[in-house]
């Protein structure tokens, strides 16, 4: 599987968490991984809120070093509020969205892992696929 990470899915991996089956599920299957480059921010918060431990912090380490980063320019931001009318996100939902999106068009098989409820639903709304085992 060809994977896009969400924050929430990534952190999933980094702490034991209702979803950590599924997202070592996914981890394990997924052959390359892709994310948008905020990503790293809002992990990097995420681990700064829950106190992550050093173990933690090198798990998150090693996650991020997978990935192959998907940049979100500004000439996009258009396109990013117009899909985003269809389907009210927060704004970060809305770019990863946005760019797993332009990856499928490129990458078909590309698979969404996401625990975020809207975010999935959203993504299915408009015909992506979502990893769900």
């Amino acid at each position: 599987m060809i994977a896009y990470w969400d924050t929430s899915a990534l952190l999933a991996l980094v702490f034991k968490e209702i979803h950590t089956p599924v997202a070592l599920q996914a981890n394990a299957t997924a052959t390359s991984n892709y994310a948008w480059r905020w990503l790293e921010i809002e992990a990097r918060a995420g681990l700064l809120r829950r106190r992550a431990t050093e173990s933690e912090w090198a798990e998150l380490q090693i996650h991020l070093h997978s990935m192959t980063w998907l940049d979100l320019p500004v000439k996009d931001h258009p396109a990013l509020l117009a899909l985003n009318q269809r389907h009210r996100l927060r704004a970060a939902d809305a770019g990863h969205l946005h760019c797993f999106q332009r990856a499928a068009h490129v990458l078909p098989d590309l698979t969404l892992v996401a625990f975020d409820a809207e975010l999935t639903a959203a993504a299915r709304a408009e015909k992506l696929r979502v990893f769900s085992p």
